[in-house]
């Protein structure tokens, strides 16, 4: 039986300058650890075991440098694997146990970062700005197949399938 992992979009937020000076987020990003999507002339996928902190400097940065972040917006993902939401940490990877047989369990590694990143590149051929993780194959780690879907709040938007011992 296929392994699911679940890309659920839970928050879009963009960049707005604040009354008196200085920038914030609309709305406001959460402070737990998720995938994140920043889309401005290309997208680029990161992860981190805290979204708020991880983009509080970067709204200093963008005012102290005068960037216009008109047109920038940033998505938030919940990560599933099989079914139960599973906590991300800051190198992109998800720790699951999952049976390898009858009553054998095993921890699979789930660099679902570069999982992502994969899907951008390899099924939708869109270039993403971060390019540490495109270039290697993402292999399926699972003992058996594994069902990936991206999901907004009306519902499954994208999926699709990797194989038992294969690669994206």
């Amino acid at each position: 039986m296929p392994t699911t992992v679940e890309f659920q979009r839970t928050s879009t937020h963009t960049i707005q300058p604040r009354p008196g000076g200085g920038l914030r987020y609309v709305p406001s990003i959460p402070a737990n650890p998720r995938l994140y999507v920043i889309n401005n002339n290309g997208p680029y996928i990161g992860t981190s075991t805290n979204v708020k902190a991880r983009f509080a400097p970067r709204k200093h940065v963008l005012w102290e440098m005068g960037v216009n972040p008109a047109g920038i917006l940033i998505e938030i993902f919940r990560i599933s694997i099989g079914g139960t939401p599973t906590t991300v940490n800051d190198l992109g990877q998800c720790s699951v146990d999952v049976e390898a047989a009858v009553n054998v369990w095993v921890t699979a590694i789930v660099d679902v970062e570069q999982l992502l990143i994969r899907i951008y590149t390899q099924v939708y051929g869109v270039n993403v700005r971060n390019t540490a993780k495109w270039q290697n194959a993402f292999v399926n780690p699972f003992p058996d197949a594994l069902d990936w879907s991206i999901a907004d709040g009306n519902g499954i938007v994208a999926n699709g399938q990797i194989a038992y011992n294969g690669s994206l």
